[in-house]
């Protein structure tokens, strides 16, 4: 491994492998103290409204004739353009499709 490379304690206790492709866990930084700059905030704010807003029709559209499931999808990836959790539920879904697909 490269100098200054190596793994680093995270602020939640666990380990970040720095080469690791997800980003270190926490709000609204990755440092205690640490703030955002107003236009990534607002940036962070539109992404969550659009991509819940995404969702929702989702859900309408299970009901009602449509594709929702793929909808609820496209929601989650819009949510995982800034957050960790609906990133990992759609790496999640796009694993089980991919092992269901090689059946």
């Amino acid at each position: 491994m490269l100098p200054g490379l190596a793994d680093r304690p995270s602020p939640t206790g666990g380990r970040i492998c720095s080469q690791s492709p997800v980003r270190p866990v926490g709000f609204p930084g990755t440092k205690k103290g640490d703030v955002m700059k107003p236009l990534s905030l607002v940036r962070r704010l539109v992404v969550a409204v659009l991509g819940v807003v995404i969702v929702l029709v989702g859900v309408v559209l299970l009901f009602i004739p449509g594709p929702g499931t793929v909808v609820i999808i496209a929601g989650l990836a819009v949510l995982g353009s800034e957050f960790e959790r609906p990133r990992r539920l759609v790496e999640s879904l796009r694993g089980r499709v991919r092992s269901a697909m090689n059946r």
